[in-house]
């Protein structure tokens, strides 16, 4: 492994994920600004200053916190769409607070 080259490693749970690296100070899993090292399954994307603007992305505990407020560009149990029909998602899909449709080889797309 070189100085420079990171493995990211990503444990994806519908709820809760954990995610790990390996660089040159060897593995280790992250933990939240809280210490925990179990990081809820939410992102947030919004673009800084509105329409144009750069893209600010959310994680963890702060994009789960602020779902309510930002309901359309925070997705959270995303993990119960992949891989998934639209057909097949319709009755999860229903239930969540973002656009969710069709993609590429039929399968749901957020």
């Amino acid at each position: 492994m070189d100085a420079g080259d990171v493995i990211v490693g990503i444990d994806l749970g519908t709820t809760n994920s954990l995610v790990a690296v390996c660089d040159a100070s060897g593995p280790r899993v992250l933990a939240g600004a809280d210490g925990s090292r179990l990081m809820p399954s939410a992102v947030r994307y919004e673009r800084a200053g509105g329409v144009g603007g750069a893209l600010r992305v959310v994680v963890g505990e702060v994009a789960k916190r602020e779902a309510p407020e930002y309901p359309t560009t925070t997705v959270l149990s995303v993990k119960r769409l992949m891989g998934r029909s639209l057909e097949d998602a319709a009755s999860d899909v229903r239930h969540v607070s973002y656009a969710v449709e069709a993609g590429e080889r039929g399968t749901t797309r957020v």
